[in-house]
């Protein structure tokens, strides 16, 4: 390249900036470009060339000729006198995207003279030319490092592109603070909220399980007597294990060994906070990446589940990622790198983090992994419908642009390319997902016998209920998705039906609309999104999962309220970021002036976030005293026990619960968090909180196990070096401190009428009034 000279004075007439930026953007992104010393003269006085189209085309041209090919010139000398009309916008965006997509492009000398005033010019041969031209050859000086006069590279003037850099980084250090505040906020909520233990059943559940892997196995031996040691949702008949899918667990084993099993789930939140981010800024620009990142990041509903040990912070994060890879499928931000045949593996990166996102949820919650698996297709459809559109527009242009037989071979082999790019980036994505459902099937042959068989469905299909009580009505088939299942008498009859569908669905959109973030604002944020954005196509798949999950989880009998709408997280992320392209999108101008409009908009913006982030914090203030103490019947004070045991360094004991009241005297009320009003959580929940302190390998200081006379000669038998106690829970107004933790005889407690009948496996708890 020698010396590119481009000189562009103010307002020559008919050029649309759009159009000269497609074009250029086509031209850049195929073969060879070539061309020497170039001579581009715009006269002053013709009226309507916008600099920013200039630039735009310019720069796009830039970007890509770099990444393509071999550029050369030979000294095109272009033109344009004062006052030439008649140039069509659509011809030179039609001219220029055909020359460019075709292959080489070789000009050696021409000369090209548009005189005053030809207004009758036919834009397909000498306007359309000159466009083309014009913009090819300012893309590729700025592309191989020449700079338009006036300009820095890059099209931009050297304050202006530092300025720009500057703000780029600085959006970057702002998102990753946020994504640090948000680790350090839901760690904060699992530490004084929830005390650093699992409540929920299923938690509990998940974190044996957990323990468990850690260990190195899938399955413990059964734990005798099963009465003493009984769990829900642990299936104790041949071997022991949680009955939820492995992916979930196998991650929180990952922190266990390491003894950050606390913040396993913030740390995850913490990702999906960068993931969600990066995501809006594709969707809308690098604006909406900032306030992603502090919707996802900031949100109640997501702060919640991240506090706890439930798997739906995983699947947020997985679902984050295909969003990701969905969004820059269908931008193009990975298929043009591949394409270039130079960076093959950048480009296919972005496909297998996404593959590797839904993977994750196929091995943690399948019902959502379903869901994703809809998006991504989604932005499949988006992605080839658009690329379908430019090839059309290739064809219709390569019948005026290409000269012989030799452009369009290139042609063909250019689409060939492409072809194989796409198939290998499919590829990509659709790798981590089979790998994903083959361990899948490996697990459950493993626990169950058959790999389409789900350990979940064999719990409720064949164990006997968590507690002796009609309340439940657990037989063949109660877990499965549709109408006519039910596995307790929760819902009418225990059998689900469309009624019951509608209350679980609206239980979860009441929840939603509290939790996830702004009240209804999120809802109308992301509608507006979706009316005002040329993108319609890409938004409106990247909410898919939004009717997903509530179309999926209507058909389940279970409402799952709890935590919030935990059944709906895996759509939060996408319902967050167009949320976020909603704020940040700005009506038409009318009759204001630009920059009024801007500044109104930004106002507008500000003020709605402020209202929004207002919201979260009452709800947020309301939610954590809600989960504080005693959530779902548990709590901290057998962790406690066990952490001033240690400290003591007091002899290994085997410690059984007991409870003074046959019925627990509490009674909890939900209004955000779950629609529980007047629950009493039983005595045989509220163990569970001892239970899940015990080890896998039941070693360590104290091993915890339900109290019940029949069963201390077993037990004494099981553990007989370590020392026998007896803990019973007073539900007194002091709290644990209130408890009485005494060392008993073997003999003493297992002399009792009791003895000779032994509890059902599955008894609730015992009482000692």
């Amino acid at each position: 390249m020698n010396s590119p000279t481009i000189a562009s004075t103010s307002g020559s007439a008919g050029e649309s900036p759009n159009g000269a930026r497609t074009g250029a953007s086509a031209a850049a992104r195929t073969g060879t470009v070539s061309m020497n010393r170039p001579t581009i003269a715009s006269t002053p006085g013709s009226a309507g060339v916008s600099p920013n189209g200039a630039r735009a085309g310019a720069s796009a041209c830039a970007s890509a000729a770099a990444r393509t090919g071999t550029v050369s010139m030979n000294r095109p000398t272009i033109v344009s006198t004062p006052g030439s009309a008649g140039v069509s916008p659509n011809g030179a965006r039609t001219g220029a995207s055909a020359a460019a997509r075709i292959g080489t492009v070789s000009m050696n000398r021409p000369t090209i003279a548009s005189t005053p005033s030809s207004a009758g010019e036919s834009p397909n041969i000498v306007t359309a030319k000159t466009a083309l031209l014009v913009r090819v050859c300012a893309g590729v000086a700025r592309a191989l490092g020449g700079a338009v006069p006036g300009q820095g590279a890059g099209g931009a003037v050297p304050g202006q592109a530092a300025e720009g850099a500057v703000r780029v980084r600085g959006a970057g250090v702002a998102v990753l603070v946020l994504a640090v505040v948000a680790v350090l906020a839901a760690r904060f909520v699992a530490r004084w909220a929830l005390g650093d233990v699992p409540h929920v059943m299923d938690e509990i559940a998940y974190d044996l399980q957990a323990k468990t892997m850690a260990e190195g196995s899938l399955a413990l031996a059964v734990r005798l007597p099963r009465a003493a040691f009984a769990m829900w949702f642990v299936d104790d008949r041949r071997e022991m294990f949680g009955i939820f899918p492995p992916g979930w667990p196998a991650v929180l084993a990952l922190f266990h060994r390491v003894g950050l099993d606390a913040w396993a789930n913030p740390l995850l939140h913490g990702g999906a906070t960068l993931a969600v981010a990066a995501a809006a800024r594709r969707l809308a620009g690098p604006r909406a990446r900032v306030l992603a990142a502090a919707l996802y990041g900031l949100s109640p509903q997501a702060l919640l589940l991240a506090a706890s040990r439930m798997s739906h912070t995983l699947v947020a994060l997985g679902a984050a990622g295909v969003l990701l890879a969905g969004t820059a499928w269908v931008r193009g931000a990975g298929r043009r790198r591949v394409a270039s045949g130079g960076a093959a593996a950048g480009g296919y990166g972005g496909f297998a983090v996404g593959g590797v996102g839904l993977g994750a949820v196929v091995l943690t919650r399948p019902l959502c992994a379903m869901v994703l698996g809809v998006t991504a297709a989604g932005f499949g459809v988006v992605a080839w419908r658009g690329a379908a559109a430019r090839r059309a527009a290739v064809r219709r242009a390569a019948g005026e642009a290409a000269r012989g037989a030799a452009a369009a071979g290139e042609a063909m082999r250019v689409g060939a390319q492409r072809k194989v790019s796409v198939w290998a980036a499919c590829a990509a994505f659709l790798a981590p997902v089979g790998i994903a459902v083959v361990l899948l099937g490996a697990y459950n042959h493993r626990l169950t016998g058959s790999a389409t068989r789900f350990p979940q469905s064999a719990y409720f299909d064949e164990h006997v209920p968590p507690r002796d009580d009609p309340f439940f009505a657990f037989h063949a088939g109660c877990n499965d998705l549709g109408f006519g299942h039910g596995c307790d008498h929760g819902i009418r009859n225990a059998s689900h039906d469309p009624e019951n569908a509608l209350s679980n669905t609206a239980d979860n959109l009441v929840a939603w609309t509290f939790l996830a973030g702004g009240g209804p604002l999120v809802f109308a944020a992301a509608a507006y999104a979706v009316a005002r954005s040329r993108r319609r196509a890409l938004l409106l798949a990247a909410l898919v999962p939004v009717p997903g999950v509530i179309l999926a989880y209507a058909l389940y009998w279970y409402g799952g309220t709890c935590f919030g709408a935990r059944f709906y997280h895996a759509a939060l992320p996408s319902l967050l970021a167009v949320g976020a392209a909603g704020l940040v999108a700005r009506s038409r101008p009318s009759q204001l002036s630009r920059s009024a409009h801007s500044m109104r908009s930004s106002r507008t913006t500000a003020a709605i976030a402020a209202v929004w982030f207002a919201w979260n914090a009452v709800v947020m203030v309301v939610a954590v005293r809600e989960i504080r103490g005693s959530y779902w019947g548990t709590d901290d004070r057998f962790a406690h026990l066990v952490a001033s045991w240690t400290e003591r360094k007091e002899p290994d004991a085997l410690v059984m619960v007991a409870f003074r009241h046959a019925e627990n005297p509490a009674r909890a009320t939900y209004r955000l968090t779950s629609f529980l009003r007047d629950a009493e959580f039983k005595n045989g929940i509220r163990a569970l909180g001892a239970l899940a302190q015990n080890r896998a390998d039941l070693g360590g200081p104290i091993v915890f196990a339900k109290y019940h006379p029949a069963l201390v000669p077993e037990l004494r038998a099981r553990f007989p070096k370590r020392a026998l106690w007896l803990y019973i829970v007073e539900d007194d107004p002091r709290g644990p401190r209130a408890d009485t933790l005494q060392r008993v005889d073997a003999a003493a407690v297992s002399d009792a009428p009791e003895r000779e009948r032994p509890p059902k496996e599955n008894f609730d708890a015992f009482h000692i009034p």
